[in-house]
């Protein structure tokens, strides 16, 4: 009889839960770590991180400490219901485990203000993706990675300040992972690579500022994205950049992916993401007037 109990109970908690889908809607997955070497200065991302808290939507951010969590719900002071900061230890992330690897990449990386720790954050989007789904804190359709520093100027704001927006979610195909082309595959690309390779290590085709995709499908992007950072690893490939593993996940594994392409874009390309889930991409494209 307690058997029969415990499995009714269950049944009856998964209905619940999927009672409580939060259908187009979408939790935001970032994170700031301060290091001490880094690409912009703590100034200009304090600005930008600033910027980027004013999104109205759920929010999962990544730490290394009490004083930076502190300072990061300072900053989503009018969000507090819809956030939540989660310490974690650089050494205690998914991809600190390959410092070894990161620090070999570091000698052969031609762009020195790069750093081991650089590495392991780049690599880690994927996997704070899949923490954030897997603890579910907002029980969203939708999980999304963004970096924190892509609001660059507060005019962007204009244009994105309703990222991510539930009518743009609504237009999505569940199936696929979301992500930035900026400059397309030439179709020697297509047909030649078919397997790891530093082809795109000098190219910028396809961007990891923004990872979004349906809830049921974080777990195959997981395994997809680590599956070939392994397979770099393997063949002692630069594997340090995230964009030069995401272009090659793009080639082999193209069913899975949907390119956005940035068409007239308000403001810089590389962050067209933030517009294109927005209401006034909506507005613009797919909103039909009376």
């Amino acid at each position: 009889m307690f058997v029969q109990f415990s499995k009714r109970f269950k049944n009856l908690y998964k209905i619940l839960n999927k009672m409580s889908l939060k259908e187009n809607e979408c939790t935001v997955v970032t994170a700031y770590y301060e290091l001490k070497n880094k690409k912009h200065s703590s100034a200009s991302y304090h600005l930008w991180i600033a910027n980027f808290m004013t999104f109205d939507c759920y929010m999962v951010i990544f730490t290394g400490d009490e004083e930076t969590k502190a300072k990061l719900l300072t900053a989503r002071n009018n969000f507090l219901e819809k956030t939540r900061v989660i310490i974690l230890p650089l050494d205690s992330l998914f991809c600190s485990r390959f410092i070894d690897y990161w620090k070999k990449d570091y000698d052969r990386d031609h762009e020195r203000y790069h750093t081991p720790l650089l590495y392991i954050l780049w690599n880690e989007k994927t996997a704070f993706l899949k923490r954030a789904k897997d603890v579910n804190l907002f029980n969203t359709e939708y999980y999304c990675w963004a970096d924190i520093g892509m609001v660059r100027h507060e005019t962007y704001l204009d244009y994105t300040r309703t990222f991510p927006s539930k009518k743009m979610l609504e237009t999505c195909n569940k199936s696929k992972v979301y992500l930035l082309n900026l400059v397309a595959y030439t179709e020697e690309e297509k047909q030649t690579i078919t397997d790891a390779c530093e082809h795109f290590r000098y190219k910028n085709n396809t961007g990891a500022g923004v990872i979004l995709c349906h809830q049921n499908l974080v777990d195959q992007w997981f395994v997809t994205y680590y599956t070939m950072m392994q397979r770099f690893m393997e063949l002692d490939l630069f594997a340090g950049k995230d964009q030069s593993i995401i272009n090659c996940v793009c080639l082999i594994h193209k069913d899975l992916v949907q390119f956005i392409v940035p068409q007239n874009s308000p403001i810089d390309e590389w962050f067209y993401m933030l517009v294109y889930f927005s209401d006034y991409f909506y507005n613009k494209h797919f909103l039909v007037r009376g």
